[in-house]
């Protein structure tokens, strides 16, 4: 499942639904795991964090654009559409912080019942910044998460 930039209460929402249904159907050792896309990106600066959420933000803007409509197109890009939506509250609804604002959302999704994540860090950052992400992401986020 994937609650895209919608607020955190719609993970909780996909959660609960996959895994009542799963708790209901299941039958002996199959059980089906639960696993959701998220944005994710890490770093220790604040100013990098801010520059990211405005990023996530004019992704969804876009993205809404081509979801929601049949896309307009300018120039060979997509139109970013007016949604009811802040830079900060876009990176509340995902996966953006410090390795432990980081670590903490994890759990919060690992608390929920979702099995795993897939992580999604292309919504707008070079490769340079999304690399320094998965390296701190690997180094400070992933020792402290428990298999």
């Amino acid at each position: 499942t994937t609650p895209l930039r919608d607020p955190f209460g719609v993970a909780v929402k996909q959660a609960s639904w996959f895994v009542d249904e799963r708790d209901k159907h299941t039958i002996g050792s199959g059980r089906p795991q639960h696993h959701m896309l998220r944005n994710v990106y890490v770093s220790n600066s604040q100013r990098d964090l801010d520059e990211k959420a405005e990023m996530l933000l004019q992704n969804h803007r876009r993205f809404i654009n081509l979801f929601e409509t049949e896309g307009t197109i300018d120039k060979g890009m997509t139109r970013p559409l007016d949604v009811d939506m802040e830079p900060h509250e876009a990176a509340e609804n995902v996966i953006i912080g410090t390795p432990q604002q980081v670590l903490e959302r994890i759990q919060l999704h690992a608390g929920m019942g979702v099995d795993g994540l897939q992580m999604n860090m292309s919504f707008g950052a070079s490769h340079a910044d999304i690399m320094r992400s998965l390296e701190l992401f690997a180094s400070e986020v992933m020792p402290e998460i428990e298999s």
